[in-house]
């Protein structure tokens, strides 16, 4: 790297959540940094994101930045005046975007500035909508990156665009999701120093799938008395009661734990035994099944999304159709039941995942991409 040239790029993210696109785009900006590239962000100050990067020194983060809808168009002048302001002080060369309100913003910033190259990233399997301004931003944009096969397939749906869209995988630090890392702390919090713990890590929403993870461990959890269930999400208050009935009728409401989003994925996957995703859609990247496979533990994943793309079935897990209790229950039981299948299983995916999930993989291809449409060969 020390022999290229450095890249002077802003990210704009208009993401509030606690997700996973806002973990991959956090990943991708720290590794640019980490290069010498010269990185400027903006993004909500209330976010995941912001708390993550703000303290970082390589990262320049712009504040005052509103990211409004287009209607409010007092707050889309003043984002587009300090913008410009930014992108002629820091001689910005790429404009990067990660979501649909800052891709117009990032669009417009373009216009007001010529000699500025729009590259878009796309998280999620949704179609655009079908509308002139969605193909007018296409033909300007230099660039975009698709997470996953799946994410690529719905944004090209019924458009011939495909010479600028490539697949990028997220990536995530293997030395921090690794099989060393210690979760026994987290088994001492929740009160499972020895016994089967069974994880699904997302957020509580209908699209995860949840009642249908219940219905699936619960068999597995009336069976072995010392197994644990954790679901480990952002709760939706109207979606946690039902589910916490739902446990009660199953008979397994004292198995399961409902908590919280937390940082700490890297040690809940090395306490669980299987980490489980039920997602019945969405899944445009999967980073937890990326995470989980760091981690060397074996999954049990839908034909979902991303998931498919992760997962080698049959060697780094298994997967299951959605909608389908039955054949999580069954898949549960093979592979908590022969432990030496599992570990093999989970030793495959470490493998998989250092030699192609790995964060500075994604960064040597989001390089080269800038480096291509600036012909900076």
């Amino acid at each position: 790297m020390n022999s290229r040239r450095r890249f002077r790029v802003l990210h704009l993210v208009a993401i509030r959540g606690k997700g996973g696109t806002g973990a991959s785009t956090a990943a991708l900006i720290e590794g640019l940094a980490s290069r010498g590239h010269r990185v400027s962000l903006v993004c909500f100050t209330r976010s995941d994101l912001y708390r993550r990067v703000s303290k970082e020194t390589r990262i320049q983060v712009v504040i005052g930045i509103y990211m409004s809808p287009l209607r409010r168009i007092n707050r889309l002048f003043s984002d587009l005046v300090k913008l410009v302001r930014v992108v002629r002080e820091q001689r910005i060369e790429i404009v990067h975007t990660h979501s649909s309100p800052d891709t117009w913003l990032g669009f417009l910033l373009a216009l007001l500035c010529p000699r500025l190259s729009l590259v878009r990233s796309r998280h999620v399997p949704v179609p655009l909508s079908a509308n002139p301004f969605n193909g007018v931003i296409h033909r300007w944009t230099k660039a975009v990156v698709a997470v996953s096969h799946g994410v690529k397939r719905s944004y090209l749906q019924g458009k011939c665009w495909e010479d600028k869209v490539t697949v990028i995988h997220d990536g995530v630090d293997t030395e921090r999701f690794s099989p060393g890392e210690n979760g026994g702390p987290f088994r001492v919090e929740i009160g499972l120093k020895e016994g089967l713990l069974i994880a699904n890590i997302s957020r509580y929403a209908p699209v995860k799938g949840l009642q249908i993870f219940l219905e699936g461990v619960a068999p597995v959890l009336r069976r072995h008395s010392n197994a644990r269930a954790v679901i480990v999400g952002r709760k939706r208050d109207e979606l946690l009661p039902m589910l916490e009935r739902h446990a009660e009728v199953l008979g397994v409401k004292g198995q399961v734990l409902f908590l919280e989003h937390r940082t700490d994925t890297p040690q809940i996957v090395a306490a669980s035994d299987l980490v489980v995703l039920t997602s019945v859609g969405s899944e445009g990247s999967s980073r937890v099944s990326v995470e989980t496979h760091s981690g060397g533990r074996p999954m049990v994943g839908t034909q979902v999304g991303a998931i498919a793309e992760v997962i080698n079935h049959k060697e780094t897990g298994l997967m299951i159709p959605p909608y389908h209790p039955p054949a999580l229950t069954s898949s549960l039981q093979v592979l908590l039941e022969n432990r030496r299948l599992s570990r093999r299983m989970g030793a495959l995916a470490r493998r998989r995942a250092c030699s192609t999930m790995e964060i500075q993989r994604t960064v040597d291809r989001v390089e080269d991409l800038y480096r291509e449409i600036l012909h900076d060969g």
